[in-house]
């Protein structure tokens, strides 16, 4: 009698396919962020959009208009890609030189909607319907060298989760739940030239539409600001910190 051995045969997928699909992910926000391979996709697509975009401009009153639009076809398939029940995360930058005013005043905030900054918005906002902030992480570095002259002020920074575009001053901002104080020129724990802050958005936001991503009567999509001001003035027309921000926001679209 002969017996027949079986063996099992495990088939490794090549390193050079890894990265090129993803698995469905369920419907639920306490789920973990996808794999990166999804966010290599989700990129991907957003270069083939960015290559092929097409610029029209207008003049009206002297003022010069730009418009970004993309093939239809292209869109079209794109989006194919991206079905309704999933939601796909993306990690959007933007940084800035953060300077005083005439007078001194150094005042403001860093907009979590600033969807014309983000290199990106205009391909996520054709290829999805919906989108809601997830976190938001800035890395603020003091512009204040060895030799700066200028005013030393304290200033207080806090994420502030409602507000859109709000020019705070220093006592409303101290009086957020997560602000915090700091001496302009040494913003980083033991006398740091550097600090980072993180936010992160309660799971409750609502989503909102990619053409509209905020609202002043509701906690949805890209609501809310990074909120800064100085107890005093400083020097006037000095630069004051160097920022980062790096929000990571999700996007899904409708059935």
């Amino acid at each position: 009698m002969s017996i027949k051995r079986s063996t099992s045969v495990v088939k490794r997928t090549p390193s050079h396919q890894l990265g090129r699909a993803a698995a469905p992910r369920a419907d639920d926000d306490h789920y973990p962020p996808p794999a990166k391979a999804l966010a290599m996709s989700l990129q991907a697509a957003i270069d083939s959009l960015q290559n092929n975009k097409v610029l029209r401009s207008t003049e009206a009153k002297g003022a010069v208009t730009i418009d970004v639009s993309y093939p239809p076809e292209l869109v079209k398939g794109l989006r194919a890609m991206f079905p309704a029940g999933r939601k796909y995360e993306f990690l959007l930058h933007f940084n800035s030189t953060l300077a005083s005013i005439g007078g001194g005043v150094f005042t403001g905030y860093l907009a979590w909607n600033a969807t014309s900054s983000y290199g990106e918005w205009t391909a996520l906002a054709a290829l999805f319907d919906e989108c809601k902030l997830e976190q938001a992480h800035l890395t603020w570095t003091t512009a204040f060298g060895a030799a700066s002259t200028g005013i030393i002020v304290q200033v207080s920074l806090a994420p502030d989760f409602v507000t859109n575009g709000v020019t705070p001053t220093f006592t409303p901002v101290t009086r957020l739940a997560e602000s915090a104080e700091f001496g302009v020129e040494v913003p980083g724990p033991k006398g740091a030239a550097t600090m980072t802050r993180v936010a992160t958005v309660p799971k409750l936001r609502q989503w909102a539409l990619t053409a509209s991503p905020t609202s002043s009567s509701l906690d949805c999509g890209m609501n809310g600001q990074w909120s800064y001001a100085s107890n005093i003035v400083t020097t006037a027309t000095i630069n004051v910190a160097f920022v980062v921000m790096r929000n990571t926001a999700r996007f899904r679209n409708r059935a």
